[in-house]
């Protein structure tokens, strides 16, 4: 009966998550490797490269990210350095740029190997620790420049990062925010992954969402201050942000760039994008440690722009203004991730043989397959992994409950999973379409990993479908994609 279909599933699932952890034990790191080492294949070797624990699968590399053990070390180290001597590291190492290493010139190696990974000229580029700090910075600055502009307007799209949204709605702008609602966009072109294998589908959105834009500005007349995601949280898309930016700078709006998913995950020419800034984190997809992120500034912005924290260790050395007040930002361990964002970038020159492509084509790849896996276990569809979308590495499903037939979803879906699978991904809805799940491909998984994921999801559901008493329609799916990964 139910109760022995839901055994074979999780036992189904369980020997699958000790396959995988067992295959990560095969190979350990050793203590004396070395960059000249031959790296791990992609897929499940490479989780020797990390420190996740066994039986953890993480497919949510988008939200926290996962520091490669290398990358890991090296900040420790620098941690080690300012604990070993803080006066020294400090005082000496921030203000006397010279032959020897500084703190100064190694955060001046980092940035200047960060920004050119993006395309940029190193001094419009600063450290930040997050994305969230970036446009924060960027938000408080606008507020007082936009309060004596004669447009003093700001525009978002409803699909906004929530941050972006609490930072707006928080600070003090003397107009209310031009929010364009993208509802009938998104659902048009979910819809058309739904029902048909549309190429089109995801231009057609994009022109549709540069032309509702447009008109906004043009409508009120009144905006000074634009900021868009680069891509999306959820659900995760490729916005058209150089259409976007064109369409606001025609009309003199300085533009914001939210690229917190971008960097790592898909090639970048930030100056190319044609913004006035552009925030990305290192955390998410570029193997750096939680705490390295960038802002980019186009030189006629700088002078607009202030960190949150100003201070004045970060004076000496032949810096501009804006260099200045972004090198130093308080006593902290800030710069020991800033420092070592570079080990992140060695560390996938290493993995990838001097290929970065590699890496982004391995990981949308991975994306594109595992989204037509899922859509197919669970009979549903799946967004912006479609044969017209952009390669990248994250991947929306429809889940197989709040559609037409189907089931509803039960409260907090995501948390139980967590619990009873030990993997969490991000589930969201779409007007009209149900329920959806975010998933994140990355260099440590490979197929089985979202077969995992697909019977737990089923299993989940039939037994949420049985303690209610409903049909075992689920139940049987759920039987069926065990025997099948």
């Amino acid at each position: 009966g139910r109760n022995s279909m839901h055994h074979a599933v999780w036992t189904a699932v369980v020997m699958m998550m000790m396959r995988r952890a067992s295959g990560a034990m095969k190979h350990p790191v050793s203590t004396e490797a070395t960059w000249g080492e031959n790296p791990p294949a992609f897929g499940h070797d490479m989780l020797s490269e990390f420190d996740l624990a066994d039986g953890y699968l993480n497919v949510n590399q988008g939200s926290y990210g996962s520091t490669p053990r290398r990358v890991r070390e090296a900040t420790q180290s620098l941690v080690l350095q300012i604990e070993a001597n803080p006066d020294l590291w400090f005082r000496t190492g921030m203000t006397a740029p010279g032959a020897e290493p500084t703190v100064l010139t190694l955060l001046e190696r980092s940035r200047a190997a960060l920004a050119a990974y993006v395309n940029a000229a190193t001094e419009d580029l600063a450290f930040v620790d997050n994305a969230s700090h970036g446009i924060s910075a960027v938000l408080r600055s606008m507020a007082s420049y936009l309060t004596s502009s004669k447009k003093p307007r700001v525009l978002r799209l409803d699909l906004a990062y929530g941050e972006v949204q609490s930072a707006l709605d928080t600070l003090d702008f003397s107009d209310p925010v031009y929010e364009v609602d993208t509802t009938d966009l998104l659902a048009a072109r979910a819809a058309a992954s739904v029902t048909t294998e549309d190429k089109t589908a995801a231009a057609d959105f994009d022109a549709a969402l540069v032309a509702r834009v447009t008109d906004a500005l043009d409508a009120s007349g009144d905006v000074g201050f634009a900021v868009f995601s680069h891509i999306t949280s959820v659900p995760a898309l490729v916005l058209p942000v150089a259409e976007l930016a064109a369409a606001c700078r025609a009309r003199g709006v300085l533009v914001l760039i939210d690229g917190a998913h971008a960097p790592g995950q898909i090639p970048l020419d930030v100056p190319g994008i044609g913004a006035d800034f552009y925030v990305g984190n290192g955390h998410k997809h570029l193997f750096t440690s939680r705490g390295a992120a960038f802002l980019w500034t186009r030189p006629s912005a700088q002078p607009l722009v202030h960190p949150l924290v100003i201070d004045t260790l970060g004076d000496a050395g032949d810096f501009s203004p804006y260099e200045r007040a972004f090198n130093y930002q308080g006593t902290t361990d800030d710069p020991t991730r800033y420092i070592a964002a570079v080990e992140a970038l060695e560390w996938r020159a290493w993995i990838s043989n001097g290929t970065d492509a590699a890496i982004m084509d391995h990981n949308s790849a991975l994306a594109r397959r595992a989204c037509e896996m899922l859509a197919a276990a669970w009979n549903t569809t799946s967004l912006g992994q479609s044969p017209g979308d952009a390669p990248y590495a994250l991947c929306n499903v429809q889940l197989p409950c709040d559609v037409v037939g189907r089931p509803a979803c039960p409260d907090d879906l995501a948390g139980a999973l967590f619990r009873r699978f030990n993997f969490y991904a991000p589930i969201f809805p779409i007007q009209g379409l149900g329920s959806w799940m975010r998933l994140t491909a990355q260099v440590y998984l490979d197929i089985d990993d979202f077969s995992i994921v697909a019977a737990a999801v089923l299993d989940a559901l039939s037994t949420e479908q049985s303690a209610s008493g409903a049909d075992s329609t689920l139940a049987a799916a759920a039987a069926a994609a065990a025997a099948t990964v």
